[in-house]
């Protein structure tokens, strides 16, 4: 009761108008809405490792397309209604998808193998297979 005695009128007749309390102007956007709805998601640590000053933008981008499964292989695009036979142009031998193209083909492997040489350091492949799995299922911390 003491709150509404404390409230004042103004003199001055004015429009009402709605205020949105969780934007500093009062104004709600589409955006403030959004994130007031959505949880916050999990920190990528991936992120800062592939956009990186070091790392050519196009390469950056690359990898980012793996990650979100955007590449145009041919199992995204029979994902998104675009049906025709597939076949890893590299080996001729397996259907293609991200996976095969960059770590199970033969020709991949390949290369995989000269980099280890190259750098003297053994990369493991499976992680790569994992974060693969994870991303194919989109990922969130519910689901595990």
């Amino acid at each position: 009761m003491a709150h509404i005695n404390q409230t004042t009128i103004p003199i001055v007749q004015k429009e009402d108008r709605l205020i949105w309390k969780n934007n500093a102007s009062g104004e709600l956007t589409l955006k403030d809405a959004y994130l007031f709805h959505s949880p916050a998601g999990p920190k990528r640590s991936w992120a800062k490792l592939i956009w990186n000053a070091a790392i050519p933008p196009s390469k950056s981008f690359l990898v980012w397309r793996l990650i979100h499964r955007k590449m145009p292989t041919d199992d995204n695009l029979y994902a998104r209604g675009c049906y025709m036979p597939s076949m890893c142009t590299l080996c001729g031998k397996d259907a293609e998808t991200s996976n095969h193209l960059f770590l199970n083909c033969q020709f991949a492997l390949s290369l995989w193998q000269w980099l280890q040489s190259i750098v003297g350091y053994n990369i493991d492949l499976s992680y790569l297979l994992i974060d693969f799995e994870v991303s194919k299922r989109g990922w969130s911390p519910q689901s595990y």
